[in-house]
């Protein structure tokens, strides 16, 4: 070693997040339970945390039809809030009065005679709803509520629905 050489020495710091998020179970706690036109703050900071649960979920409830997405600017960083919905009106058959309840039943009874999933469109007919919007809102709101796990095997072939409390699952498209 030479004399008089500068010794190194590493700087140690902290880097805080760029961002903040609720945790996604509560905010699935908050779906369920708060009134329409709650509004909740689900994220804050500097950039928006795409790779966290509770935005990809707002992403989805979003789409749902369940709430709004807001944004602000408080104290020099972004403020992400989601505002619940009023639930979207349906027309139901007499002696259903809860149309997801329905629609849970349906597809519960496709599953179990080993049916595959039928269109919104088809569930619409075969539920009294407005239009197939409605049977797809009822399906995500299934989603959200933990009662059905979907999965989608490609375009043209009906969707997998899976019932949580039975785990029976509907058939794939018959050739």
């Amino acid at each position: 070693m030479m004399a008089g050489a500068a010794t190194r020495q590493e700087a140690r710091f902290v880097l805080e997040p760029l961002a903040y998020t609720v945790e996604a179970e509560a905010l699935a706690r908050w779906v369920r339970e708060a009134a329409p036109g709650s509004e909740l703050r689900y994220a804050w900071g500097q950039v928006e945390p795409r790779t966290a649960a509770a935005w990809a979920m707002v992403q989805e409830l979003t789409a749902a039809g369940l709430v709004t997405p807001l944004q602000r600017r408080a104290d020099g960083q972004r403020e992400w809030i989601i505002r619940k919905r009023a639930p979207v009106a349906v027309r139901v058959a007499a002696g259903r009065p809860d149309p997801a309840a329905a629609m849970l039943a349906h597809l519960t009874d496709c599953a179990s005679r080993g049916l595959p999933c039928p269109t919104n469109a088809a569930l619409a007919v075969a539920l009294n709803l407005r239009d197939g919007d409605a049977a797809r809102y009822l399906i995500r709101r299934l989603i959200v509520e933990g009662a059905i796990r979907v999965r989608h095997i490609g375009p043209r072939a009906p969707r997998l629905v899976t019932i949580v409390a039975s785990g029976k699952c509907t058939a794939e498209a018959r050739a």
